[in-house]
């Protein structure tokens, strides 16, 4: 391992070559061998190169500068170094003594000359770039539709629910056992068709014994009857007291009155029996059967046995912002106002109709008030739950001028659109601020800064300026 000292002076201690004047030492660079080991170096870490006032250690082999650490172990190789010699002459070998001011001078001469290349490189650029045709403006490629004139239909569009305009749970009014239900479920029932039958038998029996009471008081009532003309004849002839003619009379009241209560009798046990014959109350589409043949029900519980729903007319509750409401108001007092009915996705439209009317509350945890519409549904197209969107058609603008939605751009002034002007074969455009009056199916009703065949940029307007020259790659009607 060769240890390699530089270290610069302040000052020299004698000036050489006679010089009485006191200079800065240029650095000097000793080369040094040692196989000693009481100078005791540790290994040396990495260290980037040094500056003139650093003790550094090259190594040969790694080709790199070192650092010994610690850095006291160079002030003792310094305090040794001139004593080497002598027994140890043949352990330490002091190699050479040289000055770096050769290197020096060629490394500024080198710098020199790289400077005065790479500024006449740059010179020869500029020069270049002077004699440079200026670069054209390249076109912008867009797409653009024209403005058109003509009725803008304004619709109010809501989320809302299909329900059934009718709708009946069937439950048990008697108590028994389900002997049969003659209906399929999902089928179209009509009204007075039969559902359910509830076992007759106990209820026949009932109605039975109250048509035999009746005809026994009834019975009871014609002798009393015959009785009280006796006592009337007895009476006039003084063979009999009035006393005994007012109790026969009020024997024929309450014999009566006994019938009258037969009657009613007969007239609850009749109509038992009919309620364990189960009819569909209206026309519509039966449920699912929730309680099969063989149970046992009884009257008055809340367990349905199945349902039915009146899909044709159908009804679509939707809601609106409060805002919107004397919009509605407005148009009802115009008449029936159209209500289009459009799939979830507020694509497809399902079924048309009209509105029926608007709820007399405004929702105060939403702000909104709900409205209902009757729609026609012979092709069976909505159903009782499902959710759709309602479009109300509330207004009709005439005449007016509309660009496509994705024409409209947005800046700190308002909505803006960029117009295409034609200069021979080029193109360019023009920033136009516009007020934008109405939206209605994906057309924006504009004020009167456009004219109907105008064309407005409306894609590729993020990359355009006020003047920039444009390629139209596509026009849509």
């Amino acid at each position: 391992r060769q240890v390699q000292t530089r270290d610069r002076y302040r000052h020299r201690q004698s000036p050489p070559h006679g010089n009485s004047e006191s200079r800065p030492a240029e650095p000097v660079l000793f080369t040094f061998e040692s196989t000693d080991p009481q100078l005791g170096i540790s290994p040396p870490r990495p260290y980037s190169r040094p500056t003139n006032s650093d003790l550094v250690i090259h190594d040969l082999y790694l080709g790199r500068w070192l650092l010994p650490e610690p850095r006291a172990q160079w002030n003792t190789i310094r305090q040794r170094m001139p004593a080497l010699g002598g027994a140890n002459e043949g352990k330490h070998r002091l190699m050479h003594r040289q000055s770096n001011s050769g290197w020096k001078w060629a490394t500024g001469t080198a710098a020199i000359v790289a400077l005065v290349f790479i500024v006449g490189v740059a010179m020869n650029f500029r020069s270049h770039r002077a004699h440079a045709p200026a670069p054209s403006k390249l076109a912008v490629p867009v797409t653009a539709a024209r403005a058109l004139r003509h009725d803008v239909p304004i619709y109010l569009s809501g989320l809302g629910t299909v329900t059934a305009d009718n709708s009946v749970t069937i439950t048990p009014q008697v108590g028994g056992q389900i002997v049969s239900e003659p209906f399929r479920q999902g089928e179209m029932v009509q009204a007075g068709q039969l559902l359910v039958q509830i076992n007759p038998a106990p209820y026949q029996a009932a109605l039975d014994q109250a048509i035999g009471r009746q005809k026994q008081d009834r019975a009871t009532l014609a002798g009393a009857e015959q009785d009280l003309a006796r006592y009337a004849t007895l009476v006039r002839e003084n063979y009999a007291s009035q006393q005994k003619y007012s109790d026969q009379k009020a024997l024929v009241a309450e014999d009566a009155a006994t019938v009258e209560a037969d009657a009613a009798a007969v007239e609850a046990a009749r109509i038992n029996l009919g309620f364990t014959r189960i009819v569909a109350p209206i026309s519509g589409r039966v449920g699912l059967r929730l309680i099969d043949v063989g149970n046992v029900v009884s009257a008055g519980t809340t367990s349905a046995i199945c349902t039915i729903m009146q899909i044709d007319p159908i009804t679509v509750v939707f809601t609106l912002p409060q805002q919107k409401l004397e919009d509605v108001l407005a148009a009802m007092t115009k008449g029936n106002k159209p209500v289009v009915i459009l799939d979830g996705t507020g694509q497809t439209a399902l079924a048309k109709g009209r509105l029926l009317t608007i709820d007399n509350e405004v929702d105060t945890a939403t702000g909104t008030f709900r409205l209902k519409a009757i729609i026609p549904n012979d092709a069976n197209r909505l159903w009782p739950g499902q959710f759709v969107r309602a479009r109300l058609l509330v207004d009709t603008l005439k005449g007016v001028t509309t660009v496509p939605e994705n024409a409209l751009q947005r800046g700190p002034d308002g909505y803006y659109v960029y117009r295409v002007l034609r200069h021979g074969k080029n193109r360019t455009v023009e920033r136009v601020a516009i007020t934008v009056r109405a939206r209605s199916n994906g057309a924006a009703v504009v004020s009167r800064e456009l004219e109907p065949g105008d064309e407005v940029v409306t894609g590729g307007a993020s990359r355009l300026a006020n003047g920039s020259v444009v390629t139209v790659i596509r026009l849509a009607s």
